[in-house]
């Protein structure tokens, strides 16, 4: 049901939930409410202002070219989530509009935030976690 529903799935325990697109269609934000969440964090080529709009949530772009090679820095995100994490300002929201790239940033998120884990360990437990992100190219790694 959830897999249908394409539920945010939870990839750090109560900080870190990875969706797309289809997650923030509802415009009461109903699931995202009921999860917690405090921090949005999207690439997408234009700013969704339904979010942008919201008092409940704190929202951060990031502009991407979906169906091109994305330029965005990885880094950046990857950091800014984990900033959001160490502060403690509540669970945080990533996606983008295939749920591709946003999985590519969970992955550098689990790599920085579990030193011991590897490239491959971290994609494979993202894949778990969202199966779209088997479609992630090598490129984004």
């Amino acid at each position: 049901m959830r897999a249908e529903a394409r539920y945010p799935s939870e990839i750090k325990s109560g900080l870190l939930f990875l969706g797309n697109m289809i997650s923030i269609l509802d415009k009461n934000n109903e699931q995202l409410r009921k999860l917690g969440i405090k921090t949005i964090v999207y690439l997408a080529p234009d700013k969704f202002e339904h979010l942008e709009n919201n008092q409940d949530f704190t929202c951060h772009h990031f502009e991407v070219k979906e169906h091109e090679k994305p330029i965005f820095d990885i880094d950046l995100v990857a950091g800014l989530i984990l900033n959001v994490i160490k502060e403690q300002k509540g669970p945080v929201f990533i996606f983008d509009i295939s749920g591709i790239l946003s999985a590519a940033v969970c992955v550098k998120f689990m790599i920085e935030s579990n030193r011991a884990w590897s490239k491959e360990i971290a994609t494979a437990f993202i894949i778990n976690k969202k199966y779209e992100a088997k479609d992630m190219p090598s490129w984004l790694y």
